[in-house]
């Protein structure tokens, strides 16, 4: 049997899309220098290409290999990224998923570890109340903390 996934919460501290996107290009950076294989999924195409053009913008001594969902090498870079795609299409032995998408990853149960987010607004809040209460019903360990 599977083992439920690992999830980490982190409370984002800006509505602006685009900072708290370029504070998850520094997470994104941390996971793939402890040389993980990382699926991202976004919202939309259009979040999973902005996502792509902030990874491109690292300094070259950060540089992150990584490509959107159907480019790149077989069986996809480190770091692959896309949207509504099942897991299998982001190549294969993802050992983490990072969700910016509003509803629950479709492969919770196949990943060993997912990182999700808690926006400041509202009603995007609410809708991580829906994702926490359906990673908790799939048994998983759920921890929350700042994204500094």
């Amino acid at each position: 049997m599977a083992r439920a996934p690992e999830v980490t919460f982190y409370l984002l501290n800006q509505a602006e899309e685009s900072a708290w996107l370029s504070q998850v290009c520094q997470l994104v950076a941390e996971q793939f220098s402890q040389r993980r294989k990382i699926a991202i999924r976004a919202q939309s195409q259009e979040q999973a290409e902005r996502f792509d053009e902030l990874l491109w913008q690292q300094p070259p001594e950060r540089f992150i290999p990584h490509n959107l969902v159907g480019e790149g090498p077989n069986g996809g870079a480190p770091v692959v990224i896309g949207w509504d795609q099942p897991l299998e299409n982001y190549g294969s032995g993802r050992q983490l998923v990072i969700n910016l998408a509003s509803d629950c990853a479709p492969f919770v149960r196949g990943v060993q570890r997912i990182i999700d987010f808690v926006p400041l607004q509202d009603d995007e809040k609410e809708l991580a109340r829906e994702r926490f209460r359906t990673y908790r019903r799939t048994g998983a360990n759920i921890d929350t903390q700042p994204l500094s």
